[in-house]
């Protein structure tokens, strides 16, 4: 059965979360971490989010944002793409994939819809 289409509203308000596909502990590495953060940063700012609450952990992640005029997936695609991986993530020591991680497609739930 096919997945319903996210409902995305011009300055709704939405938790966003999604974690590493194989369930391995990515974000263990503080460099990874610290990447991921600034690519949240650069969403929120070439987007126009306002983050209201951030969480990373090992393998998944959690966010509490409002968008602004980019949707919600424009946005999701930026932040999840082609995230440079180290060997937290692979086998082969040394080796920087770049590639993505996480779970397609990213989850999302409407927290709040203004009109």
């Amino acid at each position: 059965m096919a997945r319903r289409p996210r409902v995305e509203v011009e300055g709704g308000v939405y938790h966003v979360y999604n974690r590493v596909a194989r369930g391995e502990g990515v974000f263990s590495n503080p460099e990874e971490a610290v990447e991921f953060v600034d690519r949240i940063r650069d969403v929120k700012q070439r987007d126009g989010w306002t983050v209201f609450a951030w969480c990373l952990m090992s393998n998944h992640f959690h966010l509490a944002v409002r968008t602004a005029t980019v949707g919600l997936a424009t946005s999701l695609h930026s932040l999840q793409g082609k995230f440079p991986i180290g060997d937290s993530f692979r086998s082969t020591p040394g080796y920087l994939s770049v590639r993505a991680p996480f779970r397609v497609p990213g989850r999302a739930r409407t927290l709040r819809a203004d009109s």
